[in-house]
């Protein structure tokens, strides 16, 4: 008989639509590793073609989370392929490779932290036992992404000092990561849908968005990396207030809506596939 339509917890806290607002301060962790810094900046026109770059990360995200097991699987297989050719020198002078697992898997490292920090900035902070399931389930999707078992922690305590190793010892601050942060200070192109309006009004259009932008990911931003480049990424009280009045609206905002609605339409709509029950 059928039961009640579910998702995994992954699908059900990553496919919560509140993700979309920390989806600039998950790319910033990523690329303040320095050669995943080094490899975007080298070899991604994500500058010159904001849009083109956001429909990819989409396209992956979709075919990793909601199409099955063998979509996932091709699709780790394609970015790999896609990675395999890049490499070089990133800003410490040490040669990197992008399929390297410490330098590939950081990518993928990051997405546990920033699921958590989603709900804990603008919901419920997920529980132990829920962080438990969402842990082992990070680690199994880690095998889409061509990431073997000893390339990973095998607990969370394990996760947790690495990550706070790498805040330390290892995280930058470079160029890719200041284009990102400071969408106030400049323009980006115009999406193809508006592609023909005048330049002026697109900025004119833009100027609120970056600012709005700008305050979020840098107030979501670990407050350990934060401080660390605290000459390079202002922040003051002023900054702060103005960032909890946004994270509280946000989160009462949530609140107020029912569950599914919560969920991206692709996590929305695997809610609504029965389970059958054998």
């Amino acid at each position: 008989m059928d039961s009640a339509p579910t998702i995994s917890p992954t699908l059900e806290y990553s496919g919560d639509m509140r993700h979309l607002i920390l989806g600039n301060r998950t790319f910033i962790l990523q690329l303040a590793h320095p050669s995943v810094g080094a490899g975007v900046m080298q070899f991604s026109k994500f500058r010159e073609d904001p849009w083109s770059r956001l429909k990819e990360i989409a396209y992956s995200g979709n075919q990793m989370m909601y199409h099955g097991h063998d979509a996932a699987m091709a699709e780790g297989k394609r970015l790999r392929e896609l990675h395999r050719g890049i490499k070089g020198i990133d800003s410490r002078g040490k040669r990197y490779h992008a399929l390297n697992p410490e330098v590939y898997g950081w990518v993928h490292y990051v997405f546990f932290e920033s699921t958590l920090a989603t709900h804990t900035l603008f919901g419920t902070p997920a529980s132990p036992e829920m962080e438990d399931l969402l842990f082992e389930e990070w680690k199994q999707s880690a095998a889409f992404f061509g990431l073997r078992e000893r390339d990973l922690p095998t607990t969370k305590a394990a996760y947790w000092e690495k990550w706070h190793h790498m805040m330390e010892t290892t995280l930058e601050y470079n160029d890719a990561i200041d284009y990102v942060l400071h969408l106030d200070r400049h323009t980006p192109p115009a999406p193809p849908a508006l592609a023909k309006i005048p330049e002026k009004m697109w900025q004119h259009l833009w100027r609120p968005i970056g600012k709005h932008s700008h305050l979020m990911t840098t107030g979501s931003l670990p407050e350990a990396y934060r401080s660390k480049f605290g000459s390079e990424i202002a922040w003051n009280r002023p900054h702060q207030k103005q960032f909890e009045t946004h994270r509280k609206r946000i989160k009462r905002l949530f609140s107020l809506l029912p569950k599914q609605w919560r969920l991206m339409p692709q996590a929305r709509q695997m809610m609504r596939k029965p389970v059958i029950d054998t």
